[in-house]
């Protein structure tokens, strides 16, 4: 059967490992490298399966997308017991990221980094010591500068933190979703560094946000019980960013529910549209 105009493009994926982490590649025939790659981070309890629809979104818009599995989620290395749990979220910044953006090749503009949750924080740490193009933060959990209320979550730092209880993840995260496939999302959940848990619930991280010059979004989730939109709001006012609030949907609904995802996607690909072109030289 023809294809008819108005399909998109068939999106590539390439997996493949590099220094441990599982990277996966979304692209269409003809992607233009003079583009910026768009990097999508991840964040704790999840792994890379959360981005497929905004991956594959923004691949059909003629982007080169990378997701990873953070060290010990998904697909990539398993590291030893000890390591794990002393894991910082500071740790992807300074490891998945760099092996995600190297996988790119050479000679490629800086790329436009998306954070979700505790991956917000590791883009924000990278940014402030690296050349990036744009940052997107997606229901961000915040650093130290926005002085959040700390979250009161019991952390044992000598086991792996897990996921909380199906009902209470529901309200926690999957807000937005349908019963059935919130317990899909569910049962996908890993457990996570308690470490990074602490640093995320304790506001205790404080990248360098004055050295995060870059343009900025941030997307606050509605009914989002980790991050409301009132603190994001404060956070974007920090980076001089962006804000909008996508409505109906928490903390992982803004990524997996049906209204959600559409609705921050199509936010997410007017900003990176808007800053991800090369200028091209007169």
């Amino acid at each position: 059967m023809p294809v008819g105009n108005d399909s998109p493009p068939p999106v590539t994926q390439a997996h493949h490992v590099h220094q441990g982490v599982a990277i996966t590649r979304y692209a269409v025939g003809g992607s233009d490298v003079r583009r910026a790659p768009v990097v999508l981070v991840h964040g704790g309890n999840e792994a890379g399966w959360v981005w497929e629809r905004y991956a594959r979104f923004l691949a059909e818009d003629g982007w080169d997308v990378v997701v990873f599995d953070w060290l010990h989620h998904g697909r990539s290395e398993r590291l030893p017991a000890a390591e794990f749990l002393s894991r910082s979220i500071l740790d992807v910044a300074r490891h998945e990221l760099p092996a995600g953006i190297e996988t790119l090749g050479p000679n490629r503009p800086a790329p436009i980094l998306v954070g979700h949750s505790m991956g917000a924080l590791a883009v924000l740490a990278f940014a402030a010591a690296a050349p990036v193009r744009a940052v997107a933060l997606l229901a961000p959990t915040c650093p130290a500068h926005v002085h959040a209320e700390p979250l009161v979550v019991p952390v044992d730092s000598g086991v792996p933190f897990p996921p909380p209880p199906l009902d209470m993840a529901r309200e926690m995260f999957f807000t937005g979703l349908g019963e059935a496939e919130a317990a899909q999302c569910y049962a996908r959940l890993e457990p996570e560094s308690p470490r990074a848990v602490l640093e995320a619930t304790r506001g205790m991280l404080r990248p360098d946000l004055d050295a995060v010059t870059v343009p900025g979004l941030v997307l606050a989730a509605e009914l989002d019980r980790l991050t409301s939109p009132v603190v994001a709001r404060r956070l974007a006012a920090l980076l001089s960013a962006e804000y909008a609030v996508v409505p109906a949907v928490g903390h992982c609904g803004l990524l997996l529910a049906e209204d959600g995802w559409r609705v921050g996607a199509q936010l997410l690909r007017t900003f990176v549209r808007a800053h991800g072109e090369t200028p091209t030289a007169t």
